[in-house]
């Protein structure tokens, strides 16, 4: 058995309305596994999980400010949403979590993700007319877990679930 263990940011229940609908369009496989997030720390980054538990313990606030430009697609045929601007609460979250592995990250959100676009050629222009959230405020980590390729299940989150 596979078990995989990742920090998110789960969208605010607004935004996360706004977001899946296009999420469940793109990439319907994806979208029924996780809700629109993004992904504050992946697996290999936690895998001291004792230390990482009481680091997020410890945290009196968890207040994550996020702004976000128009879908873009790469090369590998993912669509998301890039950040645009400072990302330095986001950032500055991922140290104190993460102390001295702390490495630099790009949030976003992913739309269609890679492994589920092939053949795809979605238009983008059309997308970026979609009311896609701009600004996202965050206020709880989630821990979620993932067994072999199955849907993320949170089982733990610090702060304020919106």
């Amino acid at each position: 058995m596979h078990l995989r263990r990742q920090l998110t940011l789960f969208l605010p229940e607004f935004e996360r309305r706004l977001v899946d609908v296009v999420r469940q369009w793109l990439d319907p496989k994806q979208s029924a596994k996780i809700a629109a997030h993004v992904t504050l720390c992946r697996e290999a980054e936690i895998a001291n999980w004792p230390t990482i538990q009481s680091t997020l313990s410890s945290l009196n606030t968890i207040d994550v400010k996020l702004v976000f430009d128009k879908p873009i697609r790469l090369e590998d045929g993912c669509i998301m949403l890039p950040t645009q601007g400072s990302t330095a609460s986001y950032d500055e979250l991922r140290q104190k979590i993460l102390g001295q592995l702390y490495k630099v990250q790009t949030p976003h959100i992913t739309l269609l993700h890679p492994r589920n676009s092939t053949g795809r050629n979605d238009d983008l222009a059309s997308l970026s007319t979609y009311p896609l959230p701009t600004t996202v405020h965050f206020t709880a980590i989630s821990v979620i877990e993932q067994i072999e390729a199955g849907t993320w299940n949170t089982v733990e989150c610090f702060g304020v679930r919106q």
